[in-house]
């Protein structure tokens, strides 16, 4: 920050790991989202018909780039517990990345070949149909500075289940709109899924929260009119 009249973070985490969790240096603005597309029921349908998704299936989706670091072979590890309890239960593991054919060997070895889609990246444009047609969004980084895809998922009322590492609990509220579970633990994982998918009143209760978060924190219009006081208060420095 040397020579800076005043700096910006993207969370509490980053300013933590720089200046340490009793700084007040800065301000917290966070990533954005945009308004949320109105997905209609019958794109949806055909959504789901597409990948050979039936309408009795729960939809899980995760939605990111295939990096070694997201860890997406733990949520790959969870589904076999997860199917043994709630067998019509469909994985969507969207994106593309360095880690592809090493999560494609891995679902081959745990037999669930026609249990995980591969639909590969996804377009802006397509993410709404994605984020909606999904039951719940699984995220399982083990390093994010923010997390903006679940800031998005959750902008869809999409619940959450996740971890409790770097910047995610300020994305996710535990309990209150996901459910984040100990980092590298498949099973605690797939016991937070199948919490969710056995209790649809509270799936839905999370849904309507996240949605509410999302609008009232993470807009575009809120944190650009935060960043414009900021650089106005820069400016007159």
């Amino acid at each position: 920050g040397l020579g800076c009249a005043d700096m910006t973070f993207v969370s509490r985490y980053c300013r933590d790991v720089i200046y340490g969790p009793t700084s007040q240096v800065g301000h917290i603005i966070h990533n954005g989202v945009g308004e949320p597309t109105l997905v209609k029921p019958e794109h949806t349908f055909s959504f789901k018909s597409r990948l050979q998704i039936t309408e009795d299936e729960y939809v899980l989706l995760s939605l990111q780039r295939l990096d070694y670091l997201k860890r997406i072979d733990i949520i790959l590890r969870s589904m076999p517990e997860i199917l043994a309890q709630q067998p019509k239960t469909r994985l969507i593991i969207a994106g593309k990345g360095t880690d592809l054919s090493r999560l494609k060997s891995i679902a081959a070895e745990l037999g669930l070949a026609d249990r995980v889609i591969f639909p590969g990246f996804v377009d802006e444009s397509e993410k709404p149909i994605y984020f909606t047609a999904a039951d719940l969004f699984l995220f399982h980084s083990t390093y994010e500075t923010f997390g903006i895809v679940l800031a998005e998922a959750m902008n869809y009322g999409t619940p959450i289940v996740s971890v409790a590492n770097t910047a995610i609990p300020e994305v996710v509220n535990e309990g209150e709109t996901g459910v984040l579970v100990p980092t590298l633990d498949h099973r605690a994982f797939a016991n937070a899924v199948l919490q969710l998918l056995s209790k649809r009143e509270r799936r839905e209760k999370m849904g309507k929260k996240a949605k509410e978060k999302a609008k009232r924190i993470f807009t575009w219009d809120t944190n650009a009119r935060k960043y414009e006081e900021v650089l106005e208060s820069a400016a007159a420095k």
